[in-house]
């Protein structure tokens, strides 16, 4: 069933819900659909919402919280028939979730078509218990009442009957092929004294009465069987129970496919190199601080260089002109 899955930014995307679970301690996982392969596998989005949060997100393991494997545990629970601590829902028309709320997983097609039928099969009875908990709001009608409704009824005389004509001054005549007089049901409503009928018949202008005795009796009428109450008899039980395949008799961890294995080994990959690369930029960071430390160390060595230097070239000044200055008195006494 079609889900809108609604982003922190406002974006909007529509994911078909392939099944939707609520554990006992309160988190709820979702399944959705994915148009990726693998290997002939078929490549599902898992979510969760842990207990009292409001945004559905991906499931990762951390040291305090082992979302993942909780998560690996519901779907081959499922896949199993072991549904002792999770219950099966109907998610809402709309889903909050993170930006990166989806984890993907790779299932072996018969795993796939396993959750896939557990959870139509919850979806079909939901849709039936709901049927039977609103029926139709007609009364059906109690059999008695429905016989005695379909029993024959005489036709109607028209308005203008005339007054019945004394029986004793009337001949019983009826022709030869006259048709036969079928009597209706004991019981009806309309004839319900026999003896009133045997013997105050009331024939209309043009006929004589018969005194042939009327015998109810003489036929067996067969009630008509009631339509309507067939319909009601018939009507079959609706079964709730939807019929799941029975899963493979070996077992098939999800753990044990190579596609979680090899996912396994990336996510360690990634691991290591989160931690090669924090142990490094540290070792730059230090290098760089050392690198400055002893341009700064060069510069103050540069800097006294050039000062003794300096120092050294004036004193060798001082020396010469102290030597010239010896020198000529030097000769000065010897004139």
């Amino acid at each position: 069933m079609g889900v809108i899955v609604k982003f922190p930014d406002g974006r909007q995307e529509e994911k078909n819900c392939v099944s939707m679970y609520h554990v006992v301690n309160g988190t709820d996982y979702i399944v959705f659909e994915t148009d990726k392969k693998e290997n002939e596998n078929k490549i599902v989005g898992v979510s969760y919402k842990p207990q009292n949060a409001s945004l559905f997100t991906n499931p990762i393991n951390t040291d305090t919280d082992k979302a993942w494997d909780a998560t690996k545990k519901v779907l081959v629970d499922d896949i199993h028939d072991r549904k002792d601590e999770f219950v099966y829902v109907k998610p809402s028309e709309e889903i909050l979730v993170t930006e990166n709320f989806m984890h993907e997983l790779a299932l072996r097609e018969a795993n796939y078509k396993k959750l896939e039928e557990n959870y139509q099969g919850f979806l079909k009875a939901e849709e039936e218990k709901q049927s039977v908990a609103n029926p139709f709001e007609q009364p059906i009608p109690e059999p008695e009442a429905i016989q005695a409704s379909e029993a024959p009824m005489p036709e109607a005389a028209p308005s203008t009957i005339p007054e019945p004509v004394p029986v004793a001054e009337i001949s019983p005549v009826f022709p030869a092929d006259a048709p036969s007089i079928d009597t209706p049901k004991e019981g009806s409503t309309e004839l319900a004294n026999e003896k009133a009928v045997k013997d105050n018949i009331i024939n209309f202008p043009g006929v004589e009465k018969v005194n042939t005795p009327l015998d109810v009796n003489s036929q067996n009428i067969e009630p008509q069987p009631s339509t309507e109450n067939e319909k009601v008899q018939d009507t079959p039980a609706v079964e709730t129970t939807g019929v799941v395949e029975e899963a493979p008799s070996a077992l098939e961890s999800i753990e044990q496919k190579p596609s979680i294995v090899s996912q396994s080994y990336m996510e360690t990959a990634n691991q290591l190199i989160n931690q090669v690369r924090e142990v490094t930029d540290k070792y730059i960071k230090n290098m760089e601080e050392m690198k400055n430390e002893i341009g700064r160390q060069l510069e103050e060595a540069r800097k006294i260089n050039d000062l003794a230097k300096q120092t050294f070239d004036n004193a060798q000044k001082i020396m010469s002109s102290q030597n010239q200055e010896s020198i000529k008195r030097d000769l000065t006494k010897a004139a």
